[in-house]
This record gives structure tokens, sequence and C-alpha cells, in this order.
């Protein structure tokens, strides 16, 4: 027997993007998907919506969505998912011999509605606020916000960001899967609301005018490790490529041989993976960075870490669809491939480390190919992080938020406290760099908390911090410059 989910809706017309995506949902994953329309007169503006320009009209024009799925009739018991607004949603009727689970899309009438006012709700919240989908939990009490990075301009990309966010919000109502969202007020997402509109103009006609007329490059930079108590640069030093190259993704390994440097080395927006001694006292480079590792497809973040006597990186190739363990034969400099895992899939900064007596594995997973790769971060843990199993965390997506998702460096502790770096992307790749606490690790739950943002003022020649490595009281990373 299918399973049966009731979905309230304003009228029978549905934007074309939302009639399409439960089309596909429904039959994808075997369901019966029965509408509650709130308002038996099906209506819509046929004369604006011709005016849509020819690639809105393929997303937003209006369809009839009652030739898709039946209206339901009498009593229903199954999950409910609201694209309605606040005033219909009191409409809903309630037999008392139900109890339903339900979810409801802020302002969901329009996010759904289609035509030009569903295409200005849609462009308002995406570019203006970053965040176009706000989930209500009326079972819970609590509302939850679907933030998206918004650096694309490509309409049909982004939403299927949306799209995709959607679909994990019908996994959880139907299949109680977890999706991730962070828990927010409903105030949340109108703070400072102005203030953002007004900002990202401007700042991204500034980013414009950098990478046009200033040719930055990704480099290096060196600051004291005080620097994490007020989230500010003190004493930073740029560390910059030669001409035609950039550096990134800066990662430690201090071994018997020396302390070494493991970086993404770009040429020609091209990724392969170098290495280089530095001074223990000065982090500064005692010689040339050497390439130890190319491929065809794009390189970078080659995360090192050591198991007993043995070195081991898991550098990110997520073209290659697989996620590779490599072993060195004679480190720093030999490196060789001993393990595949998650092949056939899309796995983005891997970051391993050990606590508590085992190996826990953070990395981004790009589900689907309109999904994004910033915004879903996976929890794994394993005994054996070479040859044993790899056990999903019952709470995956762990987080889900383009803010705070994509790891920036290796989890360190300081001043007692567990923190992991990571990469807010919520208006550019690597925008700036959150410190992220982590406040409860076991294998049945997981917490974070952001405690604080690097980032670059405005006027600074510097930008896009996105990657830290911590040895003693000295910090590396990267930005552009």
């Amino acid at each position: 027997m299918k399973e049966r989910v009731v979905i309230a809706i304003e009228n029978g017309y549905v934007a074309r993007w939302v009639a399409e995506m439960l089309k596909d949902f429904s039959s994808g994953n075997g369901l019966e998907i029965n509408l509650l329309i709130m308002k038996q007169t099906k209506t819509r503006s046929r004369f604006l919506d011709r005016f849509l320009p020819p690639k809105l009209w393929k997303i937003f024009s209006k369809v009839d969505i009652t030739g898709l799925f039946p209206p339901v009739s009498g009593d229903y018991d199954s999950p409910l998912l609201g694209m309605v607004s606040p005033r219909s949603r009191k409409l809903i009727p309630d037999t008392g011999n139900h109890f339903y689970k339900g979810l409801f899309l802020e302002k969901g009438n329009k996010i759904s509605a289609g035509g030009y006012k569903g295409t200005w709700f849609f462009l308002w919240h995406f570019f203006a606020l970053s965040s176009p989908l706000v989930i209500k939990d009326e079972d819970a009490n609590c509302s939850y916000h679907a933030f998206f990075q918004v650096g694309s301009y490509s309409f049909k990309k982004n939403v299927g960001f949306l799209r995709f966010n959607i679909e994990k919000l019908l996994n959880q109502l139907i299949f109680e899967r977890n999706h991730g969202f962070p828990k927010a007020k409903s105030s949340d997402i109108l703070r400072d609301k102005l203030f953002k509109i007004l900002k990202y103009p401007f700042w991204e006609f500034f980013q414009k005018y950098r990478e046009r007329f200033l040719a930055p490059r990704w480099r290096l930079i060196t600051m004291d490790i005080d620097s994490l108590k007020e989230m500010r640069r003190i004493n930073a030093k740029v560390i910059s490529p030669p001409a035609g190259f950039e550096w990134a993704d800066p990662m430690l390994a201090d071994s018997n041989e020396g302390l070494f440097l493991f970086i993404e080395e770009e040429v020609n927006d091209k990724g392969h993976i170098s290495v280089v001694r530095l001074n223990r006292e000065t982090l500064t480079f005692a010689d040339t960075p050497q390439k130890i590792m190319e491929k065809s497809t794009h390189m970078s973040y080659p995360f090192v870490f050591r198991v007993g006597s043995d070195w081991y990186m898991i550098p990110e190739s997520s073209e290659e669809r697989k996620m590779t363990i490599y072993k060195s034969l004679q480190f720093p400099l030999v490196w060789v491939p001993v393990r595949n895992v998650f092949e056939d899939e899309q796995w983005v900064d891997t970051t391993p480390f050990f606590h508590d007596g085992k190996w826990w594995i953070f990395s981004v997973k790009k589900q689907v190919d309109y999904a994004s790769s910033y915004q879903d971060l996976f929890l794994f843990y394993s005994n054996d992080i070479i040859n044993g199993e790899w056990y999903s965390h019952p709470k995956n997506p762990v987080v889900s938020d383009v803010r705070q998702a994509r790891s920036a460096g290796a989890v360190f502790s300081y001043r007692g406290r567990l923190f992991r770096p990571a990469q807010n992307c919520l208006h550019k790749y690597g925008g700036s760099l959150m410190l992220c606490e982590i406040i409860r690790l076991t294998d049945d739950d997981y917490e974070e908390q952001i405690c604080g943002e690097f980032l670059f003022p405005w006027y600074s020649k510097l930008s896009s911090f996105h990657t830290i490595a911590v040895y003693k009281d000295r910090l590396m990373g990267d930005c552009y410059y």
C-alpha cells in the first residue's frame, strides 16, 4: 500500500516548478498525494503572466495541479504540508479523529503561487534575504530556516536549491528523515533586513570591481592565535605565490621530519596538491613548494592526518564522484591510494578527527545535481578509519545551512573547548570563516553553535578568509588579496 500525504494549497493553480517537483517526488517514492484546496475557485492572471520573460515563464508559469493529484474528501489522517497563508491555515478542518504532522511553508501561498506574485516573492527573499524558505513546525512549536548560497544568478539553479529543500521537508514529514535546518525564532529572518538589502548590491559591485581591476589571487596569511578572542586579524602577514599561481586550503602536518604545509596550488583554475617545509617558529617557508599529487580533475583541501606512525590524506576531488584515502609511502612526497569510500557520490572537504577513542568524519555531500555543495554536512564515526566501517550518524545531515556547513580546516581544541571551523558561503564561496563550538558529540546526538565570524573589513585588501590551520600559538589561513 502506498504512503499517503496531504498537501494544502490556496487554489488549484501552482507554479510550474512546484507541480513538476511534486510529480517527480511522488513517482520516485511511490507516494499517493492528495490535495486539500482551501479555495475552490481557481483563478489566475493569464494576462500578466504572459509578460514574464521566457526563462521565468518555464519556471513560474501557473499550471492546474488538480489534473495531477486528486482532492481529498472527508476525513484524513495523513501528514500535512501546507503551502497556504496563515489566514487560510486556520480554516483547515479538524475532525478530532486524527492527529496529523503539520509542516507549513511560511508565506507558502506566495512561494508556490507562480506568475508575477511567485516570481517577485522568490526574487525578494532569495537575493535580498538569502532565505526564501521558512518552515513552521506546529508540532514542535518552532520555525526552521533554509538559507541558500546566492552567488549564482541562474534562476534554474536557484529554484533547484529551493526544490531540493522542499523535498527534504517531505522526506522528514513522510519518512521521518532529518532535515538539519537551523531552528530559529520567526523574527530572526527579518533582523537587519533593510541593512542587508541596501548593503548587498554595493558589496557585490565592490567584489566585481576587485576581480576585474585588482585581479586578486588566493594567498596565505599567518597570524597570532589571539585572533580567536575577538575574531579579528592580529599581525596578519601575507605569503604570496609566484605570478600565475594561487595558494589555498592550508593543512599542517607536524612530524619527526619537520613541520610541513600541504596546500592546493592552482594554475589556470585547476588545482593540484603541493607541499612545503615550514619554519616551526615563524611558519615561514623553508624551501619551495613541490607538486605531489595531480589528476585530470580539480584537487583541493588536502586534509592530512596520522594513524599510529603512518600518514594519510583525503583530498577533495568530488569531480571523480568518490572519496579516496591516500597513504604516504615516503612522507611527505609519495602518496598512493589505499581505499575508496562512498563511490558514485560527491563529497566535499572531508575532515576527520580523533575524539573520545574513535574517529569522527565531517563531510559535505551534494546529494543531487540540483542541490548545493555548500549546504548539507554529514557526520560519520568509525573505530578504524582506514579499514573499518564508517557508521552514519542518526542525525544526518547534522547541519543544513550554507553559513556553516562546509568545513574550513581541522577540528581543534582551544582553551578547553572543541571548535570546528566552517565556511560561510551565504553571499559567495568562502566569503568568511565561522567558528563553531561543538557542544555535544555522541553516537546518537550532535550539537554545535556559532561563536564568531572571521570577516575582513570591507575596505581591507584581504577578503574571503575561508580555511585555517592551527599550530601552537599561531594560525595559518588563506584569503583573496
